[in-house]
């Protein structure tokens, strides 16, 4: 009987300095790979980051815009200017000289 025990004995010994080490790889992997783990917090780190970008210049577009609508809204010089180069339109009683091949 004495035999068999100290096989066990010398088995479970042998293992004891391994499981630490399992336990911090599992913990490194779960640190590292998980769903809530480094990479992918770097990762969504990084797509904030393009997110907000996008949205600052939508902010700055929206700002362009209402810029050009208050010009628009206080200067009829500036919607007669918009509707020459845009539509082609012309004042009456102006003569307009198209030239082919400029």
């Amino acid at each position: 009987m004495g035999f068999g025990q100290s096989q066990c004995k010398i088995r479970v010994e042998g293992l004891l300095p391994i499981i630490p080490a399992v336990f911090i790889v599992v913990l490194l992997l779960v640190a590292f790979m998980g769903e809530r783990g480094l990479l992918r917090s770097v990762e969504l780190d990084r797509h904030r980051s393009l997110l907000q970008s996008e949205v600052d210049q939508l902010l700055q577009a929206n700002e362009d815009l209402r810029g050009r609508v208050t010009l628009l809204q206080q200067n009829s010089s500036e919607v007669e200017r918009v509707a020459r180069e845009t539509l082609g339109m012309v004042k009456e009683g102006e003569i307009v000289y198209q030239f082919q091949g400029i």
